[in-house]
């Protein structure tokens, strides 16, 4: 079915232009459009040579057979013991299959192998998709909360953190 492929090198950034140029992942990221794939090869050579030295960490979802990219979660190293889910994005031709679901149950088995005792993540509430991906794998939604603008939607809306003990 899926699987996560852990991004290493530049010769990733091919999926990673295609997950941040996709309309579902434009719509929650609070931009209004697709990014400039130079200004986003920069952003992510310096993921590379930044952030993931630090802790931080990306997957791609990739499809078993053709292995085709589906999805993404970027995760943020807080400390030792958190990691945050920074964004993450079920491709638009590959909603409504369940994949979201998926890809947390295999986030929540990997950090728990990176050793961390806390993922957390941000959701809208208004993106109930996401807020059952979550929950249906051991997230719980804390009072804390922040308000993004999301420039796609002209709205601001409340994002409140969800927390998974492991």
């Amino acid at each position: 079915m899926a699987y996560l492929y852990k991004v290493r090198s530049i010769d990733d950034f091919d999926d990673y232009l295609k997950i941040k140029s996709d309309p579902a992942a434009i719509l929650w990221s609070g931009f209004s459009s697709a990014p400039d794939p130079i200004k986003l090869k920069i952003h992510f050579q310096h993921l590379l040579n930044n952030c993931f030295p630090k802790g931080d960490v990306l997957f791609y979802l990739k499809d078993d057979e053709t292995h085709d990219v589906m999805g993404y979660d970027l995760m943020s190293k807080i400390d030792d013991e958190t990691i945050e889910s920074s964004g993450h994005s079920i491709l638009s031709n590959y909603q409504g299959k369940g994949l979201g679901t998926l890809l947390f149950k295999l986030l929540v088995e990997n950090v728990r192998e990176l050793g961390y005792k806390n993922f957390i993540g941000w959701i809208s509430e208004n993106n109930i998709g996401s807020i059952k991906n979550v929950e249906r794998n051991g997230f719980v939604r804390t009072n804390e909360s922040r308000v993004v603008h999301l420039a796609a939607f002209d709205r601001d809306d409340i994002f409140y953190k969800y927390l998974c003990k492991l």
